[in-house]
């Protein structure tokens, strides 16, 4: 959030006369107007125009006078000495406003986000967007974004893909426009189970434990296997019916190849 404020000695230096559209920048905010003029901080009964603070969102105006305080239009509401707009728009008009003595203008803004929309090769899909560790749906242009693809039963994510952005190691910077991601999956070709009381996923395995096949998976069986996304290996070789001192897990593609009919218990 930010605040722009243009006080009574600055006017001294406004002076603007519209038939057409004029306008001038004054301490970051933008007055145009349409019709009417401005005078050493006298609008005229006639005027009409907007207010804009430049690659920003405006979500509040409040302006101060003496005398003839008027300003209509969507969002805006006056009292004796008072006008005052809310809402959010980077542009902010007035169809007719009045107002003699101008004291200040103050505009409150915010800067503008974006949205993130989520697509998915597969139904159950779903891209995590986050940005400073933090999961979101919006983001200002920037801000460095970081995707992650949801965990899908069966399938594991091979990447993400965007018309709007390009995506390296997993992150992208912000435009100012909404970005649209695209995870996609593949199925795993077989996953077998490995239960584990330390590790309460079944993709746990934990180093310096034995863990002993039995009877139940075609030969040449693949297991996929992960915790926690910690990389330790990508491919073991399962054989004689064990594995032993294997520390962590696989993560993603990893496989353990299986030597025999086999599946995993802890």
């Amino acid at each position: 959030m930010a605040t722009y404020t243009i006080n009574q000695q600055d006017f001294t230096s406004i002076s603007l006369d519209a038939q057409g559209t004029s306008s001038t920048t004054k301490n970051g905010i933008t007055i145009s107007l349409t019709q009417g003029n401005i005078s050493n901080g006298n609008f005229q009964f006639y005027a009409a125009g907007s207010f804009s603070v430049a690659g920003e969102e405006i979500t509040a105006i409040t302006i101060n006078a003496s005398l003839m305080m008027y300003f209509s239009g969507d969002g805006w509401t006056n009292d004796l000495s008072t006008a005052t707009w809310s809402g959010k728009s980077a542009t902010v008009s007035f169809a007719d406003a009045q107002a003699m003595d101008v004291s200040s203008i103050t505009v409150t803004t915010e800067t503008p986000k974006y949205t993130l929309t989520s697509l998915s090769a597969i139904p159950d899909g779903d891209v995590i967007f986050t940005v400073g560790g933090s999961e979101v749906t919006e983001a200002a242009a920037d801000a460095t974004v970081t995707v992650a693809g949801k965990e899908v039963e069966g399938y594991y994510v091979t990447g993400f893909t965007s018309d709007d952005v390009t995506i390296t190691d997993n992150t992208f910077t912000m435009p100012a426009n909404a970005v649209s991601v695209m995870v996609n999956y593949a199925q795993y070709d077989e996953r077998i189970v490995v239960p584990s009381t330390e590790y309460p996923s079944p993709y746990a395995l934990k180093e310096g434990k034995t863990y002993t096949a039995k009877p139940g998976t075609a030969d040449g069986g693949v297991l996929y296997v992960k915790e926690n996304g910690i990389v330790t290996g990508t491919n073991v070789t399962f054989a004689d019916n064990k594995i032993t001192g294997f520390g962590g897990a696989i993560y993603n593609k990893g496989t353990v190849t299986i030597d025999g009919d086999a599946t995993f218990t802890n």
